[in-house]
């Protein structure tokens, strides 16, 4: 097993990994869409994405969803920054066709949709095809702590902040990742940049209850609080890379184990640090 830390916001399928236009240097907004053979390593401009994902944005949400019924891997692309401003609009591409859709987003009766925002955590629970949703900005100066849900099948969304009594302060620049040990999505770090606040804490946010909790690491240390890093869950662990605060860019890898709770520095050698970047596993045998 490799981990493939790789600058941008990227999605995976089977087959490909995907990058949408992300964010550079002085903010400015690249369009380019490129894919990348996990065998070959090779990556490939998508000149002519068809469909409405061929716009200039950063920020967005990316998760892989697979249709029951066709077992067709799709990406769902929900929200980001455009040069314009935030968004809440959402998308999905066809693997297969290489096809990108708008999605009519639906509410239950007396509901909303989403503000619009960037920057937010999100994860897909696979047990009964929800995404969730968590904070995310509208502006370096706002931050939000809402939490929704999607139910993918009818597009419909619940909020569920109100029933919520505790759960992480409002932020944005966190990661998250499904934990099936836990049945739980495990959210971690983040910031408010506005108020100079940075967050090394950890949530776990329970799909049957719609609520979170706050998880204590057990005895040791703890990665420095940071945004704009990436996690992901193997084995019985959360690894993570990277991310910043105002003065310092991150290069370590950190492991968090959901058995001990507790956080241990990985001996490796990543890449130099960065921030606002994703990653993956690639399987190799």
């Amino acid at each position: 097993m490799n981990l493939a830390w790789l600058c941008g916001y990227l999605c995976v399928s089977w087959v490909w990994v995907l990058q949408f236009s992300s964010t550079a240097i002085g903010r400015q907004f690249p369009d380019e869409n490129v894919k990348q053979d996990p065998v070959s390593w090779k990556w490939e401009y998508i000149d002519q994405m068809e469909g409405p994902l061929n716009i200039q944005m950063f920020g967005q949400i990316c998760n892989i969803y697979t249709n029951g019924s066709t077992q067709n891997d799709q990406l769902l692309v929900y929200a980001g920054y455009h040069p314009s401003g935030p968004s809440n609009s959402m998308y999905r591409y066809d693997f297969v066709t290489g096809q990108a859709f708008g999605i009519i987003q639906h509410t239950l009766p007396g509901g909303s949709i989403p503000w619009k925002r960037g920057g937010a955590a999100s994860i897909l629970d696979p047990t009964k095809r929800r995404m969730l949703v968590f904070g995310g900005s509208q502006s370096p100066a706002e931050a939000l702590d809402d939490t929704w849900e999607l139910d993918i099948p009818t597009s419909t969304w619940t909020e569920y902040t109100a029933g919520v009594r505790q759960g992480p302060s409002r932020r944005y620049g966190s990661s998250i990742v499904y934990i099936p040990d836990w049945t739980c999505a495990l959210l971690f770090a983040g910031s408010f940049w506005k108020e100079q606040l940075y967050y090394n804490d950890l949530w776990c946010y329970r799909f049957t209850e719609h609520t979170w909790e706050v998880v204590t690491p057990g005895f040791g240390s703890s990665p420095a609080p940071r945004f704009g890093h990436t996690a992901i869950y193997y084995e019985g662990f959360m690894y993570m890379y990277g991310g910043g605060d105002k003065d310092t860019d991150f290069s370590n890898v950190w492991a968090f184990g959901m058995e001990n709770r507790q956080w241990g520095v990985v001996l490796s050698s990543p890449p130099p640090g960065r921030a606002w970047m994703q990653s993956i596993i690639v399987e190799t045998h």
